[in-house]
């Protein structure tokens, strides 16, 4: 499941291949991370992420003919959102030691293979944070591991343009993956260097976006949440 989840993407590929292509990459007095080397760039990105204490991560992948979404606001002491993989949709919240989860009728069957416990659909159910029965969700909604599986680097970045993402003047970096698919990662040029937005391009490809750094979450338990016994 987690293999279509590092970089996700909308309508919005082709706008940001035209503005990197179209700017010669540079950096200008106004904008000091600029004129930076990439690897200085990615470094202090990375220290802003690591001191950060919430954020949204909206992401959309297509891999040939398989596509996945992933909502979720994160913060240090848990996360909630939406995670969409072939048409079954999971909602999922983290507050501490314990994770809920609402399943698509395909999860609670699977679920109910597994354990004795007869799983109502639409309702949620709860097990401990660290269980063995579902550790993807678990991972997803711990801010740290899933921001350092999305923000991963591979190989050495290549500063690009200048440019705006929804308003915001950025420095594009080009990260290579594999042969058949690289991406470019743009850091917020001013302010705290976050890193914004990912366009994915190749056999997998899409966008991820990185917003609302640092604001509240609301993390609310449901209510009447049937229990699932742990693995024994």
């Amino acid at each position: 499941m987690r293999s279509y989840r590092d970089g996700w993407s909308t309508a919005a590929v082709g706008v940001a291949l035209a503005l990197a292509s179209g700017v010669a990459a540079c950096g200008s007095s106004e904008d000091p991370l600029a004129s930076k080397p990439a690897a200085a760039i990615l470094a202090a990105s990375t220290n802003a992420v690591a001191h950060a204490t919430s954020v949204h991560v909206h992401s959309d992948l297509s891999s040939g003919k398989s596509t996945g979404t992933l909502d979720l606001y994160l913060a240090g002491n848990g996360g909630r959102g939406r995670i969409t993989l072939l048409g079954n949709t999971e909602e999922i919240l983290r507050l501490g030691n314990s994770l809920y989860v609402k399943g698509s009728a395909r999860f609670d069957e699977g679920l109910e293979r597994t354990t004795s416990t007869r799983v109502p659909r639409g309702v949620w159910i709860k097990v401990p944070a660290n269980s063995r029965r579902l550790p993807q969700f678990g991972a997803a909604t711990r801010m740290g591991t899933e921001l350092r599986l999305l923000l991963a680097s591979d190989g050495q970045p290549t500063k690009l343009a200048t440019t705006a993402i929804k308003g915001q003047r950025t420095v594009a970096l080009r990260e290579a993956e594999t042969r058949t698919s690289s991406r470019i990662r743009y850091i917020a040029a001013t302010g705290t260097p976050y890193p914004l937005e990912i366009l994915k391009q190749g056999h997998e490809h899409g966008e991820i976006s990185f917003t609302d750094w640092n604001q509240p979450v609301s993390l609310t338990p449901p209510r009447n949440a049937v229990e699932v016994p742990p693995l024994r």
